[in-house]
């Protein structure tokens, strides 16, 4: 094993600070001292209460958002509007006071009306259903109540039923189906009825078991990806989530799609010299920047300057960016970044201490130096 003189390393550390001062050296990123004189961003020196203020900002924030999406979905009724039309199928009841032999009339009650079972019908491409005694009945175009009122006219007229009335109940109809997609395994149609569907009686009967929703994570931890359910209604879109979607009375409209989806809620870049490794990290929920960095295994004790650690927030184009700096080796940087949200698409940068290109100049002048030692 080789070793060196002491004026060797001396000579060799002197270089390595003659490099650091020149800006040569190797490095993982801008220093704490580039990075805060730089006048492209707006900084901001965060103290608890500001983290706090953020914190309660982001969630009036979300609940607005949340409110806003409830309100887009149930600002119009949707029952209203249907009419019958070839493919649907119903199912028909006479209530009267019958002579007809074998139906459900009352013995020795005369006067009590009582239901006729018609059966189930479907209704042709003509608009027909056909009827026992009517025949070809025409119904296209019409509404339930509509519906209903001529198909019992009709009866009345022919004499022999006493004050009919009739109930239809509509089992399934082609028109203004609900699809339910993504990720919950086969897709599911489901038929619309005058009763119309809710968001979560529609998630219920598409989810079934919810094994399929548990397998299509990916390979992702439960706590990386949430699952959120977007309504596609005409030219837009409402994203809630999950929970949100089966607690809320929403009523959905002929025709509306639903979009299951697995992804997360937050994603967050960390990078620099600072911590063990630069990664992409995804979050279930809005996190910390306490959270965001215990995900990262923390800071890197031996590399990582314990002044400041930076959170850079996406902002639109037209606006500066805004760099919020915490004091890392302070207890109020310590208790600010547990109250700081995160926010989807920000970026944490850990710059390394000023030693640390000095030290890995000196090892490479040091690996240089062998061959020199070695011809001596």
């Amino acid at each position: 094993m080789k070793h060196f003189s002491r004026a060797t390393r001396l000579g060799l550390v002197s270089t390595a600070l003659a490099l650091s001062a020149c800006g040569t050296l190797p490095s993982s990123g801008p220093s704490v001292s580039s990075v805060k004189s730089s006048p492209d961003v707006d900084i901001v020196n965060v103290t608890p209460v500001i983290a706090q203020q953020r914190a309660a900002t982001e969630a009036l924030r979300h609940q607005t958002a949340l409110q806003q999406s409830l309100a887009s979905l149930s600002e119009e009724e949707h029952r209203a509007g249907f009419t019958f039309a070839p493919g649907d199928a119903l199912h028909l009841q006479v209530w009267t006071i019958s002579p007809w032999s074998g139906s459900d009339s009352q013995q020795g009650a005369s006067n009590v009306p009582s239901p006729i079972d018609l059966g189930d019908y479907t209704v042709s491409e003509s608009g027909t259903i056909e009827l026992p005694y009517l025949g070809s009945t025409s119904i296209r175009g019409l509404t339930l109540d509509a519906a209903q009122t001529t198909i019992a006219r009709r009866y009345a007229a022919l004499g022999i039923l006493q004050s009919p009335s009739v109930k239809i109940s509509v089992t399934s109809s082609s028109q203004g189906s609900i699809l339910v997609t993504g990720a919950i395994g086969a897709p599911k149609i489901l038929p619309w009825t005058p009763a119309g569907h809710s968001l979560a009686s529609a998630l219920t009967q598409s989810l079934g078991n919810g094994s399929d929703l548990i397998g299509s994570t990916n390979g992702q931890s439960d706590n990386s990806v949430a699952t959120q359910v977007t309504v596609l209604r005409k030219d837009e879109s409402i994203t809630l989530p999950l929970d949100e979607a089966l607690a809320q009375q929403i009523a959905l409209a002929p025709g509306d799609r639903v979009l299951v989806k697995r992804a997360p809620v937050v994603r967050v870049t960390v990078v620099g010299g600072g911590v063990h490794k630069n990664s992409e990290l995804d979050f279930a929920h809005v996190p910390t920047l306490a959270e965001v960095l215990a995900s990262a295994s923390g800071l890197d004790a031996n590399a990582a300057d314990d002044h400041a650690v930076f959170v850079l927030e996406e902002t639109p184009q037209d606006k500066r960016p805004v760099l919020y700096n915490f004091a890392w080796n302070k207890l109020d940087g310590l208790v600010a970044s547990h109250r700081f949200p995160i926010k989807d698409g920000d970026m944490i940068y850990v710059a390394e201490a000023p030693i640390v290109p000095v030290e890995r100049a000196v090892n490479i002048l040091f690996q240089l130096a062998v061959p020199i030692q070695a011809i001596k």
